[in-house]
């Protein structure tokens, strides 16, 4: 009788082949995940700067003398009164309250009046990978001479 010689095989069984694929589809749905989270976060992030920059345009402009009204029609962004509806409106509100100042300058003192005012900006931004939104708000406190 013969012997009989086996060739050592070359090839790789079922078995290794599954779970060589089942590895990589985990490492794929996880690398989609993470950079969904991360473009969830980024617009985000892009949102909450894009609002509060309006705000603190608004606070400039505030500065300048423009009031509360003027200031909202001229922003870029959509301004509301109330709550924002969806991430592109923004609410800005002004609270508005004078005081009268002396300043004392030398020997002698000179008398003035303030406004003071609060500018409030409630804004929403996505939190999560779900869609849900959360509010934000974010206060401003101005001082500017009166000019009225």
């Amino acid at each position: 009788m013969t012997a009989r010689t086996t060739k050592p095989r070359c090839a790789y069984t079922l078995v290794e082949a599954v779970i060589a694929i089942s590895l990589l589809a985990i490492a794929i749905a996880g690398a989609t995940m993470l950079a969904r989270t991360i473009l969830i976060q980024r617009e985000a992030s892009n949102q909450t700067a894009r609002m509060l920059n309006a705000q603190e345009q608004s606070a400039r402009l505030f500065q300048l003398g423009l009031s509360s009204t003027t200031i909202t029609n001229i922003l870029p962004e959509t301004c509301v009164s109330g709550s924002p509806a969806n991430s592109k409106e923004i609410s800005l509100s002004f609270s508005i309250a004078t005081a009268n100042v002396t300043v004392s300058i030398g020997a002698g003192s000179v008398n003035a009046t303030l406004e003071q005012a609060t500018n409030t900006a409630i804004f929403t931004t996505t939190t999560d990978t779900s869609g849900s939104t959360a509010m934000r708000t974010n206060h401003i406190l101005m001082v500017r001479p009166s000019i009225r």
